[in-house]
């Protein structure tokens, strides 16, 4: 199992209303698991740019990838950018 931490900011909320509820299933046909979310995370110690994060639990990194580079989802990448901006997502291994 890996997680994926996925951090961005918000440009156009409805826009993103509509990539969210576009890409949610999307990202379930590839093992996705959410845990975790914060529409404006809280800082104990530190800054980051990004306020949204998002933990998404993996089978494997080769999942994320694939979910990335599929087809499936390759026609909403306009509809996200659109979306969002400062857009990153970090891979952890689980102990």
């Amino acid at each position: 199992m890996i997680y994926a931490i996925i951090q961005f900011n918000i440009k156009d909320e409805e826009v993103y209303k509509e990539y969210s509820q576009a890409t949610g299933k999307i990202i379930m046909n590839y093992g996705a698991k959410p845990i975790a979310a914060a529409k404006t995370a809280e800082f104990i110690l530190g800054s980051q740019t990004a306020k949204n994060k998002v933990i998404v639990a993996f089978p494997t990194k080769q999942h994320v990838e694939d979910w990335l580079n599929s087809a499936e989802y390759a026609p909403y990448i306009p509809l996200r950018d659109k979306a969002l901006q400062d857009l990153s997502i970090s891979i952890l291994n689980e102990f």
